[in-house]
This record gives structure tokens, sequence and C-alpha cells, in this order.
């Protein structure tokens, strides 16, 4: 009988850890993607189709998918370069 007890509350525990380390698993985005712009982050066109663009595709992806907005060439390079730059 003690060792049924033992078994199951092993079994409990271990259900346990495992479901814990899978709901952390989920809520981490599974892709990154980086938004490299030239205009500057107070911009309108930011502020006012960017940023609620990057946040629907977020929750739409119920956090899956994550983007980082990196305004003003912040990345490097130049505006012509934008294009060979995502290549």
């Amino acid at each position: 009988m003690k060792k049924i007890r033992l078994l199951s509350i092993a079994t409990a525990a271990l259900a346990v850890a495992l479901l814990g380390f899978g709901g952390a698993s989920l809520a981490a985005p599974e892709v990154t993607l980086k938004f490299h712009h030239l205009l500057p982050a107070v911009s309108p066109a930011q502020k006012t189709m960017i940023e609620p663009w990057v946040k629907r595709v977020e929750e739409s992806s119920h956090g899956k998918i994550k983007i980082d907005i990196y305004p003003s060439m912040s990345l490097g390079g130049t505006p012509p370069q934008l294009i060979r730059q995502v290549r």
C-alpha cells in the first residue's frame, strides 16, 4: 500500500512539473521578427500604422510571433540598402 501511495505522489509531482515547464515554453514566442525602417520612432507612420499592426500580429498569433521595431535605421546601413538587408 505504501508503494502505491508513493508511486501516486511521484506521478502527480512529475505531472505538475511537466505542466509547469510546458506552460512556460508556450508563453515564449516561437518566432521573433525584426521590423527595421528609416522613419523616426515618433513618426506618425510608426505610431498609427506600424505599432498597431505589430500589436495585431502578436495578438493574432497568441504570442507565437514577436516583432521588434528598429526605427531610424538603428540596425545600420542606409535607406537604399534596406532591400539588400532583407535578403
